[in-house]
């Protein structure tokens, strides 16, 4: 089985020549093989845990070797063939080619090792066809229009013509994209694709002046009958945003009801498992009649219309002010207005003091360091943290666990199926002293 070569992306370092053999042991933090040879370990993508694999093009960055599969001589027994023609070369779904089985073996057990536990239960959904957000970057160098996802290790962009793990609206939105727009646009920039009801928004970004020819394409795209894109919003650096439709998200919440979102902003992949991880978030929070409820980095409201609903009282920082005002409209629309519920919009580090029953986050990958050291100097009986990064994440709970609480429940979510990323739910009590 051969894998095809690809370009490096990053900082040159001191390239070895030669060809190496090795065993792939097992999978490092960001989703490469880590191979076994003669000149030690390599971080090397595409390779799987059980391969037997011939490696080149080995370079040195920093304290690791990175190198590239030339072949594989004698396959894992979770090799499979991809369900994607573009995995080898795409840097979007690095673990394309191993089994579903085995992917998800692989993040429970790394979740379970990082927070200190035996074993942790991973909920799983669709593995294709899932995304109901992508973003892509576009390109016109040498005249040449490209559209799609960065190579793996490498700036250049891998054109895409269809992404198998694309929700049918999504797909169905780049496809006209390609056909209506993508010839019109100058220089580069990245573009995201979000559902709306039954269609989907676009969002893209340059700081290259585009002609009056794009904006013409994109009207034409939001205003075709029976067309995919419902809106389009073009950000072009130092100006103010075109805006053509109603460019914002919009799904259904867990709750049932329409749940606006920010143009371009964050919002979580995975439909089916979106609502999962809500509702067991309300769940773990105990956000009943008597609860207090502090959220952080609450977004637009996705976990918050669950959790507000019941609660006693209920507050949500967040420091994007788009995310801030769409939060409030969402919690409006259903009802759910001040004093009982608040919407602040700040830095979840300064969040307001008060007499939280539970205190729920959601931080990015960088974890929520500041808010955790406050929770151990301003304790609260409950807190419920979910988790994109399991590293950051068992780092915080440590902080935690010095500070007096312990973990009375963790759960990893599957939310990122062909990649190495995993969501984690976890909840922790305050021990009385």
């Amino acid at each position: 089985m051969s894998v095809a070569k690809g370009r490096r992306r990053g900082r040159a370092g001191s390239k070895r020549g030669g060809v190496l053999e090795g065993i792939t042991r097992r999978m490092a933090r960001g989703g490469d093989g880590i191979v076994e040879t003669p000149e030690g370990e390599i971080y090397v993508r595409g390779a799987l845990p059980g391969d037997r694999v011939r490696v080149g093009g080995v370079d040195r960055r920093g304290k690791v070797l990175l190198g590239q599969v030339l072949e594989v001589l004698e396959p894992s027994a979770d090799r499979r063939e991809p369900p994607c023609t573009h995995a080898e070369a795409c840097g979007g779904c690095a673990w394309m080619g191993w089994s579903t089985e085995a992917q998800r073996a692989e993040k429970a057990t790394r979740v379970a090792a990082l927070l200190g536990v035996e074993r942790i239960p991973i909920v799983t959904g669709a593995e294709l066809g899932y995304r109901r957000r992508t973003r892509l970057a576009w390109s016109r160098r040498g005249g040449v229009p490209r559209l799609g996802y960065r190579g793996a290790r490498e700036h250049a962009i891998v054109d895409v013509e269809r992404c198998v793990v694309l929700a049918a609206p999504i797909a169905r939105a780049l496809q006209a994209i390609r056909d209506g727009l993508l010839a019109a646009l100058e220089g580069e920039g990245e573009l995201s694709i979000a559902r709306r009801d039954d269609g989907a928004v676009v969002a893209l970004r340059t700081d290259v002046a585009q002609p009056p020819a794009v904006y013409a394409a994109a009207r034409a795209l939001v205003d075709a009958p029976g067309g995919p894109i419902r809106g389009v919003a073009l950000f072009v650096e130092g100006g103010a945003p075109a805006l053509l439709g109603d460019p914002r998200e919009r799904t259904l919440g867990a709750d049932g009801l329409p749940l606006e979102g920010t143009i371009g902003g964050f919002s979580q992949a995975h439909d089916e498992l979106n609502d999962v991880l809500a509702r067991a978030v309300h769940a773990q929070a105990g956000a009943g009649a008597c609860a207090r409820v502090l959220e952080l980095h609450a977004g637009h409201g996705n976990l918050g219309v669950l959790l507000a609903k019941e609660a006693e009282a209920y507050v949500a920082v967040e420091l994007d002010a788009d995310a801030a005002r769409i939060a409030r409209e969402n919690f409006d629309a259903r009802g759910l207005r001040s004093p009982k519920v608040k919407v602040v919009e700040g830095d979840a580090g300064s969040y307001p003091r008060g007499d939280w029953d539970v205190v729920v986050l959601d931080p990015p990958r960088t974890g929520a360091r500041e808010v955790v050291e406050r929770l151990t100097r301003e304790p609260v009986p409950a807190v419920v943290y979910v988790s994109c990064d399991p590293t950051t994440l068992a780092r915080d709970l440590d902080v935690l666990r010095r500070g007096g609480y312990e973990v009375t429940h963790a759960t990893a979510y599957d939310l990122f199926p062909q990649t190495p990323h995993v969501e984690t739910l976890v909840r922790m009590r305050r021990v009385p002293r």
